[in-house]
């Protein structure tokens, strides 16, 4: 009542700002509009934003601007409610991330040695980014591929390949066609049926007209400078795989993570599950900590690779099982066929790690055991038997964990190094498990 009451005034001060005494009713309508503002805000923001209402920090700054956390009020009912749900949708907090901006201001975390003249080469190939998604939060989805828009330099992005692994959330048809339609550089390609990441991203590859490609998970933040210190390094060496250096993006707030990342490395045990070690535990020094730094494992879904280098290595092993293990095959041959892993501090990508993987509901397969036994078969010589044993499994076969031949027969035509090569090279740090005897 108080709303249709405000709106009539305003119009009628709409038609009477044009009389002769125009000031004082113009002075009067500022009054009345500043009323209606003020109680349609009240009214109408979500109660993350009228719990500080007024504040300096609220009223100056957009939820999440330059990183910061997400508040919002945990103890109502409705909210929590809605975040748990999300929770479980999505594996990350979507009622938060709908109040950040799609295009949300980041601060720039490269160190200044990252900025100094001819740190990179004065011209650098464009390339084409591949984001494969499926059933993504909207929000979240969108912020990511305008992180790449914004903060990539038009000249290199040469595409931004949208692949859609069959997700069934109707959001993610029409009308991401239809917002996407206005970035001529956005195109999406819509698989017919549930292949998984591994597949997914393959394809999405493999339709790509750069020879330069870049992969990026749907869950993620570009800062300012990410791309140009990837694509120097695979310019300069196509056989090296460029890695950014991940800030974690809190799934629950939105907050970005910046205070350890730089300290850590990517790594595994025995039983092939990806992890994070301290870099000054592996064996190589660098003189200053922003220079690119020997890596023995990528995390994922984050890295540029020159397509030919790609394609000489295999692809993935389209054998594998919709995700997982991917990363650690690609580790395995990056270093074992005449290639390196490199991490760039100097390039900075916030990441959401999910706090479940939604996607592998529907899986009754443990995709990670199989995925695990056919890398270990393949690429590991005499120790894959200590990966099938970590992992309760007594030998590989073929009826349960499908043919391999043909990835052998590409590892021999890449001319791949043995795997002991690797340990010795990339991961001395990895140690051969203790055989204890009967006896000891």
């Amino acid at each position: 009542m108080a709303l249709d009451i405000q709106n009539r005034m305003l119009c009628n001060c709409l038609r009477f700002s044009f009389l002769p005494r125009r000031i004082i009713f113009t002075t009067l309508c500022a009054v009345v509009l500043l009323i209606h503002y003020n109680f349609f805000i009240c009214e109408n923001i979500p109660p993350r934003i009228q719990e500080g209402y007024g504040s300096e920090r609220t009223r100056s700054y957009p939820p999440g601007d330059m990183g910061v956390p997400v508040l919002f009020n945990k103890t109502n009912p409705t909210i929590a409610a809605a975040v748990k749900g999300s929770l479980h949708r999505y594996g990350l907090n979507e009622y938060a991330s709908d109040l950040v901006s799609v295009r949300r201001r980041l601060p720039d975390l490269r160190d200044p040695w990252c900025r100094e003249p001819n740190r990179l080469l004065p011209v650098l190939p464009a390339t084409s980014v591949v984001i494969v998604f499926h059933n993504e939060a909207w929000s979240v989805l969108v912020r990511s591929v305008h992180s790449v828009l914004d903060r990539t330099p038009a000249h290199l992005l040469h595409e931004i390949i949208l692949v859609d692994d069959c997700s069934h959330f109707p959001y993610l048809k029409t009308q991401l066609d239809e917002y996407f339609q206005a970035y001529p550089k956005v195109k999406i390609h819509r698989l017919k049926e549930r292949l998984g990441l591994i597949r997914a991203r393959m394809i999405g590859a493999k339709s790509a007209s750069s020879d330069f490609l870049t992969f990026l998970d749907a869950h993620v933040e570009c800062t300012k400078g990410w791309l140009e210190p990837l694509l120097d390094l695979v310019a300069r060496n196509s056989t090296t795989i460029a890695l950014p250096t991940i800030d974690r993006i809190d799934e629950i707030d939105l907050h970005f993570k910046t205070n350890v990342t730089l300290l850590l490395a990517g790594s595994f045990e025995w039983d092939l599950n990806f992890g994070w070690c301290e870099r000054k535990m592996l064996h190589q020094r660098y003189a200053h900590p922003s220079e690119p730094f020997d890596t023995p494992a990528m995390a994922g879904g984050l890295f540029t690779i020159h397509r030919a280098f790609f394609e000489r290595l295999g692809w993935y092993d389209e054998g594998m099982k919709i995700y997982g293990m991917e990363n650690i095959e690609l580790s395995l041959k990056g270093w074992m066929c005449g290639g390196r892993l490199l991490t760039v501090p100097c390039s900075r990508v916030g990441h959401i790690q999910k706090s479940a993987h939604p996607y592998l509901y529907n899986i009754s397969m443990d995709v990670a055991l199989y995925n695990s036994v056919r890398l270990a078969e393949v690429w590991m010589d005499e120790y894959h038997q200590v990966v099938l044993d970590v992992n309760g499994v007594r030998r590989y076969t073929e009826d349960l964990f499908g043919p391999i031949g043909e990835r052998k027969r590409a590892r021999v035509r890449a001319k791949c190094k043995p795997f002991r090569y690797y340990l010795e090279r990339a991961f001395p740090e990895l140690k051969p498990p203790a055989i204890m005897s009967l006896n000891s």
